[in-house]
């Protein structure tokens, strides 16, 4: 009898999980599916909204790298439980996206989690411009640098930290490129 009652209980359980996940294919989040129905959602789904933006956002820049890393003659894979890029079997990129906060004076800061970026051998962290999608440049820093940065970055960050900006991925493409070996004479 109690078998019954678990296997109800599953299969109960199961349509809501269906769909959650029929919604979240439907409407992408929750704010669109208010929006269609001109419900006027709180500033905080606005803020879980561009979250889940910038993870996605995050996501498709690290399939990206993975592709060029591969058109350059190199191996990338993403470890999604270690949140890890391993490059060529050598090195570890541990990739971030900071979401911009401007202030009211009009000057723009990146906050972020450190320990986020450490892990890895290699810790690049994305800034995005105030709209929260276009990507405004990459802080590509060793681990041991990027441990020793403030915990929010500015516009200006000083020569230390501002040598580590880069406008694209290309630094990272190149250092995992191959080069042939030359034969011995």
């Amino acid at each position: 009898m109690n078998e019954d009652r678990s296997r109800a209980q599953l299969s109960t359980r199961r349509p809501a999980f269906r769909r959650k996940a029929c919604n979240i294919h439907r409407f992408g989040t929750l704010q669109a599916a208010y929006d269609l129905v001109g419900y006027e959602a709180s500033a905080n789904y606005r803020y879980f909204n561009v979250i889940t933006q910038l993870h996605r956002r995050r996501l498709e820049i690290i399939q990206d790298l993975v592709a060029a890393i591969g058109h350059a003659g190199g191996v990338a894979d993403y470890d999604s439980n270690a949140k890890l890029v391993r490059v060529n079997e050598e090195f570890t990129i541990a990739m971030w996206i900071a979401r911009c906060r401007p202030s009211p004076y009009g000057y723009s800061h990146w906050p972020f989690r450190k320990r986020r970026l450490l892990g890895g051998d290699v810790s690049v962290l994305i800034r995005v411009l105030p709209d929260n999608a276009t990507v405004r440049d990459y802080f590509i820093a060793p681990a041991w640098e990027a441990e020793q940065a403030p915990p929010m970055l500015s516009p200006n960050n000083g020569v230390r930290l501002d040598a580590f900006l880069f406008p694209s991925l290309a630094p990272l493409v190149e250092l995992a490129k191959r080069a042939p070996i030359g034969r011995a004479a």
